[in-house]
């Protein structure tokens, strides 16, 4: 009888958690340029850190930084940032300046 009441017990547990974990909220994180392209979205779950994605290119530029504002004032630090709600992430570029010499 001891064992039945055990075993009951771990299955109500391990069915809390699994709904528990289950209900959590998905928010979508948009990563996008200046001029409002978007160049991928992805869905993280509430509380969970985003995978920071591979830089994106722009032809004459070098890719800096992903920013939480529009403003660039604010970088994110993929490594500690959890998800909280829906997000858009800016992207950063510095064009690129090249010397030319004549012999």
């Amino acid at each position: 009888m001891k064992k039945n009441t055990q075993c009951i017990l771990i299955l109500f547990l391990l069915l809390a958690m699994c709904t528990l974990f289950a209900c959590k909220e998905k928010y979508t994180v948009t990563f996008q340029n200046e001029e409002g392209e978007v160049y991928q979205t992805v869905l993280v779950v509430e509380g969970e850190k985003i995978i920071k994605p591979e830089d994106p290119s722009k032809e004459g530029y070098t890719f800096l930084n992903w920013y939480l504002d529009a403003e660039k004032t604010k970088t994110i630090d993929f490594a500690s940032y959890k998800v909280t709600q829906n997000i858009t992430l800016y992207a950063d570029f510095v064009i690129n300046v090249y010397n030319v010499t004549f012999d």
